[in-house]
């Protein structure tokens, strides 16, 4: 499980005395405890990765309204860390290729299928692809 792996990585930063990763490894646990006792049950794998990539997301959005390079670096430095846990993420290839695959299957066309499409393909992606980067691709096929 995720949170295991954390927990390990968590232990290996104190013995390195990497305060950096030790802190965001923290961040990473309390946010998966918390929601475990939210639930009031563990969490499923993919529950975790759903709680990490929302983190990850936050983060890239925070980077976008900073204009101080410090906070910048130490959140780009973060996202690093937990994407290291995350699923490899999918290409713009793949993701174009999965794309146009989906939509022959069902037969959509048109920037009006947007919706439809989007509804099949981000249940496939979940977790290897951000939603932005799918819905652009996505967009590119049914204007085509």
């Amino acid at each position: 499980m995720l949170l295991d792996q954390l927990k390990d990585k968590m232990k290996e930063s104190m013995k390195n005395k990497d305060k950096f990763t030790l802190t965001t490894v923290r961040m990473a646990i309390n946010t998966l405890q918390q929601k475990a006792k939210e639930l009031n049950r563990p969490l499923t794998a993919e529950e975790e990765i759903d709680l990490l990539v929302k983190e990850v997301k936050q983060r890239r959005e925070a980077v976008k309204m900073f204009d101080r390079q410090d906070l910048i670096d130490q959140y780009e430095r973060e996202i690093a860390i937990l994407e290291q846990y995350l699923p490899e993420q999918m290409s713009e290839e793949e993701i174009m290729r999965l794309v146009r695959e989906k939509c022959r299957e069902l037969g959509l066309s048109g920037p009006r299928d947007m919706g439809k499409a989007m509804k099949e393909i981000m249940p496939l992606v979940k977790g290897k692809a951000d939603g932005s980067r799918v819905r652009d691709c996505v967009s590119k096929v049914l204007n085509e």
